[in-house]
């Protein structure tokens, strides 16, 4: 699932979230979804917003272990950026809040 965005910004990982919402709310294909925020994550591995995607993902798919895996994987990347808080990571404290409400539902 190839867009002209990614293709004319090919390390903008938003482009590849943007494909994975299409993914999964158009088209309700979670493999594709799936795949398109790992994808996002090899273009930026600092890209907080593209572990909760990619969590969001696994939850669909029932694999609750591999979602609290990206999702801790999404926090602490946010954590270490430090002082470095940009307005993404201040969005994407929503995210994190999210997951520790999804882990206590889980357990």
């Amino acid at each position: 699932m190839e867009c002209v965005a990614s293709s004319l910004a090919p390390d903008n990982a938003l482009c590849y979230l943007n494909q994975c919402l299409l993914a999964f709310q158009y088209k309700q294909d979670i493999k594709a979804a799936t795949e398109l925020a790992k994808k996002a994550i090899e273009v930026d591995d600092r890209c907080d917003l593209a572990y909760a995607h990619l969590a969001q993902m696994y939850l669909q798919q029932g694999n609750q272990l591999e979602a609290i895996e990206a999702y801790d994987k999404g926090a602490c990347g946010m954590l270490s950026a430090g002082s470095q808080r940009t307005m993404r990571s201040r969005r994407s404290e929503a995210s994190v809040d999210s997951c520790f409400v999804a882990m206590q539902l889980l357990s």
